[in-house]
């Protein structure tokens, strides 16, 4: 190499290694926006399983609990109400809250529900339980979906 053409190469040395930081920037941005978009489906399905389920849970829990089809309704009002509460409630929550710390509220207002539900304890102990799981679910699905 001549000397006057070694600046020349120099320069285009840090060229390329200034690319190849952009390029694995690049990289790795998509990567997590691929892996968000995993998530946010695994959500989505995980929501539409649990409202699947409620349904076909509906006789088993009338025995259990001993109690009519009208009563047994009232799960679905319940979490209906919940879901109504944070989906006209979910512009003020997230310009409180940011983004992150809404979907963190999502997911532990959902968890908080399903877990409940899944002891099994008193009637009226899942219909208020019911409140949040609702809650939840529209909190996921407005955080997502933005």
């Amino acid at each position: 190499m001549t000397g006057s053409n070694a600046p020349h190469q120099r320069k285009l040395d840090n060229e390329s290694a200034v690319e190849a930081r952009f390029h694995d920037s690049d990289a790795k941005r998509l990567r997590l926006a691929e892996l968000q978009v995993g998530l946010a489906f695994f959500a989505f399905i995980l929501i539409g399983a649990n409202d699947g389920a409620l349904g076909v849970l509906i006789p088993s829990m009338r025995l259990h609990y001993g109690v009519d089809k009208a009563t047994i309704g009232l799960l679905f009002l319940f979490q209906t109400v919940g879901y109504l509460v944070a989906a006209f409630n979910s512009g003020l929550l997230v310009e409180k809250l940011g983004n992150r710390r809404f979907l963190v509220l999502g997911v532990v207002s959902f968890l908080l529900g399903v877990g409940t539900l899944s002891l099994m304890p008193q009637f009226m102990v899942i219909l208020i339980m019911m409140l949040p799981l609702g809650f939840g679910v529209a909190i996921i699905d407005a955080g997502l979906n933005t």
